[in-house]
């Protein structure tokens, strides 16, 4: 499997509650990553992703592109967290030795109101 089938494999099982088996075969024990809401460290992402999970059970992920530029994977998605809630999330895979050793992820609410008539995507 490809670090990029990798990725969207990690983003699919978080928001399809499969996170502790995506963790457990994706994430190095090493693991750090960059977000500002939790600790720095892999046990307390993944209690992020797991309350996420509880609190939005049905956030439904679409990805829109995915650039790979070992050891980097960069995925852009629409996040539809709930109906009246949605997100472009960028995240940003470091990989070594196949596994994720740090991510970074980026995210902008989307309007309900756009401006912009070419929309986020």
């Amino acid at each position: 499997m490809s670090e990029k089938d990798k990725a969207i494999e990690i983003l699919m099982g978080v928001v399809n509650d499969d996170v502790h088996k995506v963790y457990e075969k994706h994430i190095s024990d090493n693991f750090v990553h960059h977000n500002p809401y939790f600790k720095s460290d892999k046990a307390s992402l993944l209690a992020g992703m797991v309350k996420s999970n509880e609190h939005h059970p049905n956030k439904v992920v679409t990805t829109k592109n995915v650039i790979t530029e070992l050891p980097f994977v960069v995925i852009l998605s629409h996040v539809r967290i709930t109906d009246d809630l949605e997100a472009a999330i960028t995240h940003i895979f470091r990989f070594e030795n196949g596994k994720v050793s740090e991510l970074w992820d980026i995210s902008q609410m989307i309007p309900a109101d756009m401006v912009n008539e070419k929309g986020m995507f």
